[in-house]
């Protein structure tokens, strides 16, 4: 038999509620965009502050009572790089806690230019390429309370096109993808960056983006997370195939649910009792400690007759405790599944550990 597993992610719960917020928005370089921009974050309740174009923040610019920086690189996106003064200012910033919320030029720039080599590091997504397409339809891939707020689970928007219109991303380990841009792309991604968030969005973000209903509102929306509410997702950083063989795939592959899986064929069991696959991973949560931990994982297996169970570690206890047992499925399925003791599933260093198990019925 084969095991395929497409998505293993958690989400820890942070506590905070959504709110409005005070954003620093760095120019686009264009007046007419810029307004767009701020009347649509403004529309929203936010406080916003239109600051310099990414090329000239050099890290003078205060960013005091700022929670969020919404870095737009779009119609400036050939004037070159962010001063390293600069983006050593703005990690800082999200390191102690503030958000950053980037678009499609920024990924380009990372990926195909080298450029933002201080922040590079820490985005969670870059762009492996990019296409020039109209309109772009968004589905919810990761189910976040604040980021999907008051939104269809899908909905088709205008994209504006400056000289293209849209990255096509690849996920950074550890961090999650919340939406996709069909067919099955990732299209905002977000990542914990020490006590801060880090949020991409595939999309450039341009006049006619930002004036539609559902964009205006889910970039409302990257700016609350990013300010704190709500949930933060993140993947492993590691994973041991302790029963089996691996087929195809690595580790990008537990990052996004997508048409690519990590694929593992059945090992050699001693015992009945035991799992001839046998997958165990590792993350680091953002934070040691969370109101809720919720593991989702996606999967399917190659024949009809086994089961599937997934475990959480409890460092405290020093063993694995069973949180599901089902049937497994010849088609992609979801299983969504609190962890009940969130303090125990958090070790001293920040480690959480899981583990799935196929084998027989019986």
């Amino acid at each position: 038999m084969n095991f395929r597993i497409a998505l293993l992610a958690l989400l820890i719960l942070s506590g905070l509620v959504a709110q409005a917020a005070t954003i620093y928005v760095m120019s686009s370089g264009d007046v007419t965009a810029d307004n767009a921009v701020v009347s649509s974050l403004q529309g929203h309740g936010h406080t916003v502050t239109l600051g310099v174009e990414y090329t000239a923040f050099d890290g003078t610019q205060s960013l005091t009572g700022q929670q969020v920086v919404y870095l737009q690189a779009t119609y400036n996106w050939s004037q070159g790089d962010m001063p390293m003064s600069g983006q050593s200012a703005l990690l800082s910033f999200i390191q102690n806690g503030g958000g950053l919320v980037t678009s499609e030029w920024f990924c380009w720039k990372v990926g195909a230019q080298g450029s933002f080599q201080v922040l590079a590091p820490y985005a969670p997504g870059a762009m492996f390429t990019f296409d020039a397409a109209a309109t772009a339809t968004y589905s919810v891939e990761l189910p976040n309370s604040v980021l999907d707020a008051g939104l269809p689970g899908q909905f088709t928007f205008p994209l504006t096109s400056i000289q293209g219109s849209e990255s096509l991303l690849n996920v950074r380990p550890t961090a999650a993808g919340y939406f996709n841009s069909l067919p099955r792309l990732p299209a905002v991604v977000g990542a914990a960056v020490s006590l801060g968030r880090f949020l991409c969005f595939s999309s450039v973000n341009g006049i006619q983006t930002v004036n539609d209903p559902n964009f205006s509102r889910l970039l409302s929306n990257s700016i609350d997370w990013t300010a704190g509410a709500g949930p933060v997702g993140f993947t492993p950083g590691s994973f041991i195939i302790f029963r089996g063989t691996l087929v195809r795939g690595d580790l990008s592959d537990l990052a996004y649910h997508e048409d690519s899986f990590l694929v593992i064929r059945n090992g050699v069991t001693a015992l009945r009792t035991e799992s001839p696959v046998t997958l165990i991973c590792s993350g680091t949560a953002p934070r040691a400690t969370g109101s809720a931990l919720t593991l989702r994982v996606a999967n399917q297996v190659s024949i009809t007759g086994l089961t599937q169970r997934i475990d959480s570690y409890d460092f405290v206890a020093g063993s694995y405790a069973n949180l599901d047992t089902r049937s497994a499925t010849t088609t992609t399925s979801v299983v969504t599944v609190n962890i009940p003791n969130v303090a125990a599933a958090i070790a001293n260093n920040s480690e959480t550990r899981c583990r799935l198990r196929v084998r027989a019925d019986g």
